[in-house]
């Protein structure tokens, strides 16, 4: 059984604040980030998981507007984006082989031939010094 709750990224269930994304994407990916590249992550990538809040700054923190980038992909899109995270060339290093290739069939019957909406939470943050 996948478990999809050890790992938190824009695909995970444990981001609430991409919940309402997640029925669009297929398991597959689901799959993917907990069984095959979920540990592969470097130890930096928490900051991008709690929007930086788990650094210090020294600085008095601005409040900012709240940011969405959006897209409409095919299933190439998603499948060339995923090539580029470092767990992806993680996995290429360590196993001499392409983690994408592995869930390539399964999620572009999934996804199909339409283009879907992808969506990021951008974080900015701004500090007065």
């Amino acid at each position: 059984m996948t478990d999809v709750t050890s790992f938190k990224d824009h695909f995970s269930d444990r981001s609430a604040q991409y919940a309402q994304y997640r029925p669009h994407y297929p398991d597959a990916l689901f799959r993917f980030l907990a069984d095959i590249v979920g540990t592969l992550w470097p130890p930096e990538r928490c900051h991008v998981d709690t929007r930086y809040a788990n650094i210090d700054f020294p600085a008095t923190r601005i409040d900012t507007p709240t940011f969405h980038m959006q897209v409409k992909w095919s299933a190439q899109d998603l499948l060339g984006y995923l090539r580029t995270w470092s767990a992806c060339k993680r996995y290429r290093q360590e196993r001499g082989e392409d983690a994408v290739s592995i869930i390539e069939p399964e999620l572009t019957a999934a996804w199909g031939d339409a283009e879907r909406e992808v969506s990021w939470h951008l974080t900015l943050w701004a500090c007065r010094y």
